[in-house]
Formats: C-alpha cells, structure tokens, sequence
C-alpha cells in the first residue's frame, strides 16, 4: 500500500462539491472523533466561502452549538429520546449537509438528516486500520457518502480519497 499525502485543501475541496449548501453541521463524539473532525475541518475557512458550519458534539465545549447525549451500542435506547430534538435543531438551523466522524451519536444525527432529506457524510475513524467500524458499516447503507482513511478499506459504496488528518 502506497501512502498518499494528505493536502490540507484536499478534502475541503469535496465539501464545496457535495452540493450548493450554506448551513454544514459538523458532528462527532467528544474526545478522538472530534479531535478528527476538527483537524480535518477548517471552519474558518468554510465562514469565510460564506457557509455557516455548526458544531454538534457530547460534551460542551467553547464552539459548540448543540450538546446531544452519549450513547453507544450497549444503551442505544438513550439515544433514541434524542430524536424529536435533533430533529427540530435541523429544520430550525436549515441544515444542508451532515458531516461526522462518529460514534453512535453522530450516526444517529446522520440517519435523522438523511430522513429530512439533508445530505450526508461520514468519515471512519483513522483508527479503524483492519475493518470498517460497525457504525461505518451502517452509515455505507444509508449515507451519502462514506470516506475511509485507509486505502485497503475502501469497497463499493466506501471510498478513500487519501489521509485525511
């Protein structure tokens, strides 16, 4: 397997691609999922193109616009209480495009865009060397798009476009 070096704009160019969109919701579990996201995300960047990104996550930080619950596939239930908000905080907000690096909760506010009709991206953690995360396998059934950072990973459906951090 070759390595390909990542080029900052590499993966900002797909995001201006993926549609005609102004508000991007950016969303991952606190901790590693959004440091990814963060490191492969410029939201200053994406202000100044004229598009409003929103920072969705577990715990509250600084940037964030929106606290949804943690939960993973042991207590799946506790997310599904989440719904009618997460719901609501995409029509109100105008959501366009739905990025996220994961876990569940990422997922979950995915599968709720995709139902609204909002467009959808997810990135599979560079940790996943071996296989696809089980969350990733689920997202490759119902998101748009689904982006791995290992090159061998890559099948069907699931595309890799280089390293993206």
């Amino acid at each position: 397997m070759v390595y390909q070096d990542y080029h900052p704009d590499h993966f900002q160019r797909h995001i201006y691609q993926a549609a005609v969109m102004n508000t991007i919701a950016l969303v991952a579990s606190y901790g590693g999922h959004l440091s990814e996201l963060r490191r492969m995300i410029n939201q200053s960047d994406l202000k100044t193109r004229g598009f409003e990104p929103l920072l969705i996550t577990t715990r509250p930080t600084d940037a964030c616009d929106l606290v949804i619950k943690d939960f993973n596939r042991n207590n799946f239930i506790f997310g599904l209480g989440q719904f009618w908000q997460i719901a609501r905080f995409i029509r109100e907000q105008k959501i366009d495009l739905i990025i996220t690096t994961g876990a569940a909760p990422g997922l979950y506010f995915g599968l709720i865009g995709r139902l609204l009709g909002k467009k959808t991206i997810w990135i599979d953690s560079l940790a996943n060397v071996d296989h696809l995360s089980m969350s990733a396998k689920i997202a490759s059934l119902f998101f748009h798009r689904v982006y791995v950072q290992w090159e061998h990973l890559a099948k069907g459906k699931v595309k890799y476009i280089g390293c993206l951090l």
